[in-house]
């Protein structure tokens, strides 16, 4: 059998000084044994699941994995099959696994994990496992097959991963040929041999992470737009957004959540949109059509004028699209809103689009989700989708990071772009390392 698992999830381990269960998994333990720890209780009563291959994944979004470790010829261990109870029932069943994994005898770096490690825990393995082996890059597993790209390092399986963080996939699922080729594809893997307890330093703080901002979309749209008020908005639009000389001799008005756009920028005769997506995905608004959204917009833009004259802008306005398909959302709606405009302030509809740009910005670690043209385009299947130019944070953190800005709060806002501008958010990853390896000093 192959169990997928995906490793912190719980809220639990955001908070100050919690050590989740499965920062065990990468380490040997003082009997040269990996135990791992099964997310989400560690209990497993599924017989079939001994002797197994434990696939260890953390969750981009809901159908793309970063693949972390595997480990192979796991068998169950004491205790691991008694169930967990609520409330106060179940007192008995801790203490006999409680009782049951103590007899394994095992210490890391002469420690006990359930009374030194993780304390007062009534249980700390699953499995025992003779070897682990860690990815050997930036390896991804996906459920969809539109994102698949073994070049890419992404290998496609179809799989479910459950709301216990767990996937059983036994031989006659749709999904076990293809996860057991990946797994003994050698190139993909590397052996830990031996435990690196080197004292990780702890990562940097900031206020985002203060007030659990880290990843927040509404923070990031608030403080993106406050700081690009203070470095000067043509100094953002050049040499970040790297518009050309027409949009720079515009001037604008800076404006969050006009319409519901995240950030936008309003020109006399130019209009540039800046969509922002951290966790979470474009989707349909099955409510909306394109009629509807036209309408949205004139309602914005043209209710002032007769009758006849509103009807002629919408004309020009259906017009600017009558070529593009694809589903209606959020991209679409934004761009009639920024069309709607500028045949308010009297451009012509014929060449319109030359006034107008769109962004689509996204953590560095999400793109691979975003696909995107040669040009850099958004490429799906929403309705004016490839008007919008991808852009991630590493963009913009360095941005920020070349450009001064004289203000108290920049080197936490630059702090908090790091970590969405990296290939991988593995931020949770060293942080669990180092309160694992602190328990053991």
């Amino acid at each position: 059998m192959i169990i997928l698992m995906n490793m912190y999830t719980g809220r639990y381990i955001t908070e100050q000084g919690n050590l989740g269960h499965e920062a065990i998994n990468m380490f040997r333990a003082d009997d040269g044994k990996f135990y791992i720890w099964l997310n989400s209780m560690g209990v497993c009563s599924n017989k079939d699941a001994d002797n197994s291959t434990v696939i260890m994944v953390r969750s981009v979004n809901a159908k793309l994995y970063k693949v972390w470790a595997k480990a192979e010829c796991c068998r169950l261990c004491k205790g691991a099959e008694i169930p967990r109870l609520r409330k106060n029932e179940g007192v008995e069943d801790k203490l006999l696994r409680y009782n049951a994994q103590k007899e394994l005898r095992v210490t890391y770096n002469g420690k006990d994990p359930m009374d030194q490690i993780y304390k007062e825990a009534d249980m700390f393995a699953t499995f025992c496992s003779p070897t682990v082996f860690e990815a050997n890059g930036d390896i991804y597993l996906t459920s969809d097959k539109a994102l698949a790209d073994p070049e890419k390092c992404i290998y496609y399986a179809d799989f479910k991963i459950s709301e216990a963080m767990r996937a059983y996939i036994g031989e006659n699922h749709a999904a076990h040929k293809d996860l057991q080729d990946f797994l003994d594809t050698p190139a993909i893997w590397k052996e830990i041999l031996t435990n690196d307890y080197s004292v990780v330093e702890k990562s940097e703080f900031n206020f985002f992470k203060l007030l659990r901002k880290d990843r927040d979309e509404l923070s990031f749209s608030n403080a993106l737009a406050y700081f690009i008020q203070k470095v000067g908005l043509s100094s953002f639009l050049q040499d970040c957004l790297q518009l050309d000389a027409a949009f720079l001799s515009d001037s604008y008005s800076l404006l969050r959540e006009k319409n519901n756009i995240d950030i936008s920028f309003w020109g006399a005769r130019h209009v540039v949109i800046i969509e922002n997506k951290i966790d979470a995905n474009i989707t349909v608004d099955g409510r909306q059509s394109i009629d509807r959204q036209i309408k949205m917009a004139s309602d914005l833009y043209f209710s002032q004028l007769s009758d006849s004259a509103r009807k002629i802008k919408e004309t020009e306005l259906r017009s600017v699209v009558m070529n593009y398909h694809g589903d209606v959302s959020q991209l679409s709606k934004y761009y009639f809103f920024a069309v709607a405009h500028l045949l308010n302030q009297g451009l012509s509809a014929n060449g319109i689009e030359a006034y107008i740009r769109c962004f689509l910005l996204v953590p560095e670690y999400a793109k691979k989700q975003f696909e995107a043209d040669k040009d850099g385009c958004y490429t799906s299947p929403f309705l004016l989708s490839e008007k919008y130019k991808i852009i991630t944070y590493k963009d913009i953190y360095n941005y920020f990071s070349s450009v001064e800005v004289d203000d108290r709060y920049v080197d936490d806002f630059r702090s908090a772009l790091k970590p969405l501008g990296n290939e991988f958010n593995n931020e949770l990853e060293i942080e669990m390392k180092r309160r694992f390896v602190a328990a053991l000093q």
